[in-house]
C-alpha cells in the first residue's frame, strides 16, 4: 500500500493510504486523521504524489530473483514516455482519458439528459474543415449555442458537456449533453435547436433509460467514442478520434471536452477546467510550440529510465531510445513498475553512450 498526498480538490494537502485498483486505474485513499477512519474516495493517479518510494530496486525483492543486482552491473528500470495527448489514440484509452471523460457524463441525471449532435456544413466554410474550426473556435460558437437556449428560448440548464468528434472529411462536429430541469422549462424541442445553430444539422437524441445511459457512458469510456447504435463494435469509428490532417500542422491545442463550471469534484477537474491536454514535454508552456504532427509522432520515442548500480546508487534519465526497442533487451515487465533489464557495467556505457545527444560521433577519413 502506497503512500500518498492529495495534489487538488477540496482535500488537497492530506496524506493517506492508498491502494491501487489496475483494472479501473484509481486508488482508494484511507484518511486516518479523519474522525471516521473508515471513510476511504476514489482518485486518479494524476491527482495523488506517491511518497516513501522503495528506498532498494524493485527486483532486490524475492519474487524477482532471476535477477540480482551486483556492482559490476546495471539494472535498468524502463518507463515509456508518451505524448500524453487526447488526440492519440493510444494516449487517450491507457492514461484513463476516455473515463474521466465518461465518469464525467454520469454525473448528469439521465432522466433529464437530452443529447444534441451539432454538425458543421462545409459548403458555409469554403469546403474546409479548418476554416470551419476555426471559425467556430474563434466565435465561440458552442458556448453561444448554449447561452442563446438559456437566453432567447429560456431553457433551464443545470449541467452541460460537450466533446469533439470528427468526419472523414475533416469537418469537426460536437457531442453535446445538456441537463435540463425537469417540466416545460427544460423542453428543449427541434424549433430551437435549429434556430440557435446555423453552421449545420442538428439532430436531438433522448436517454432511453438508466440501462441505456450506463451503456452509452461505459461504451465511451471504453472505446473512447460514441456509437448511437451501441451495436456496431466491428465497425472502425477511429477516425472519430483522429485529428484530420490540417489539424496535424497546427501548433495551437484544439480542445476535445468541456464541461459547465462548478461540479467540484477533483476526479474531473481537468474537464471542469477544460485542461484536457495533459502537460508534458511535448507541450509545456516553455517549449516551443510544436505542431500535433511533432507531438503525436514523439509518443514512445524515449524511455524515462531508473538506472541502478549495486543497491544504493540510482539516476533517473530519459534516454532517447524507442520504449519498444528497449524492451528487446532480455528482461521482464513488471506491473505499473516498468521493464526491468540488466547489463553490464561496460555494456552500459555503451548502451548509454549510442543514446547520449551530447555525444558526437567521431568523424574517420578514409
Amino acid at each position: 500500500m502506497d503512500r500518498v498526498e492529495i495534489l487538488d480538490g477540496h482535500l488537497q494537502g492530506l496524506m493517506g493510504d492508498a491502494l491501487f485498483f489496475p483494472n479501473s486505474r484509481e486508488y482508494s485513499v484511507s484518511f486516518p486523521n479523519r474522525q471516521n477512519p473508515q471513510h476511504k474516495e476514489i482518485f486518479p493517479p494524476e491527482s495523488l504524489k506517491i511518497i516513501g518510494q522503495n528506498s532498494s530496486p524493485i527486483l532486490a525483492k524475492k519474487e524477482f530473483t532471476t535477477l540480482q543486482p551486483q556492482k559490476d552491473q546495471v539494472q535498468i528500470t524502463g518507463c515509456k514516455v508518451s505524448c500524453s495527448s487526447v488526440w492519440c489514440l493510444e494516449c487517450l484509452k491507457r492514461k484513463g482519458a476516455s473515463k474521466r471523460i465518461a465518469k464525467r457524463l454520469s454525473m448528469l441525471d439521465w432522466q433529464s439528459t437530452r443529447q444534441v449532435i451539432l454538425t458543421v456544413d462545409l459548403k458555409k466554410f469554403h469546403n474546409s474543415g479548418q476554416v470551419a474550426y476555426e471559425s467556430l473556435k474563434e466565435s465561440e460558437a458552442v458556448s453561444q449555442f448554449i447561452h442563446n437556449l438559456k437566453r432567447t428560448a429560456h431553457l433551464k440548464i443545470k449541467d452541460w458537456v460537450w466533446i469533439l468528434e470528427w468526419h472523414t472529411d475533416g469537418a469537426p462536429h460536437w457531442h453535446l449533453f445538456l441537463e435540463t430541469q425537469k417540466g416545460k422549462n427544460g423542453q428543449i424541442g427541434n424549433a430551437n435547436l435549429l434556430k440557435h445553430w446555423k453552421h449545420g444539422l442538428v439532430f436531438e437524441r433522448y436517454i432511453k433509460s438508466e440501462n441505456h445511459w450506463n451503456k452509452f457512458t461505459q461504451y465511451f469510456g471504453v472505446n473512447g467514442y460514441f456509437d448511437p447504435k451501441t451495436k456496431c463494435e466491428s465497425k472502425n469509428k477511429n477516425h472519430q478520434l483522429t485529428l484530420p490532417e490540417w489539424a496535424m500542422n497546427v501548433t495551437y491545442r484544439i480542445r476535445k471536452t468541456g464541461s459547465m463550471a462548478g461540479k467540484n469534484n477533483p476526479a474531473t477537474e481537468k474537464i471542469k477546467n477544460g485542461c484536457d491536454e495533459e502537460i508534458s514535454e511535448s507541450n509545456k508552456p516553455d517549449a516551443p510550440p510544436k505542431t500535433y504532427k511533432q507531438i503525436l509522432d514523439s509518443c514512445g520515442q524515449s524511455t524515462l529510465c531508473q538506472i541502478w548500480r549495486g543497491s544504493n546508487h540510482q539516476i533517473w534519465k530519459k534516454i532517447p531510445i524507442p520504449y519498444q526497442e528497449f524492451k528487446k533487451f532480455p528482461g521482464e515487465y513488471v506491473p505499473h513498475t516498468g521493464y526491468v533489464t540488466q547489463m553490464k557495467l561496460n555494456e552500459f556505457f555503451l548502451f548509454d553512450a549510442l543514446y547520449d545527444n551530447n555525444i558526437q560521433p567521431l568523424n574517420i577519413a578514409n
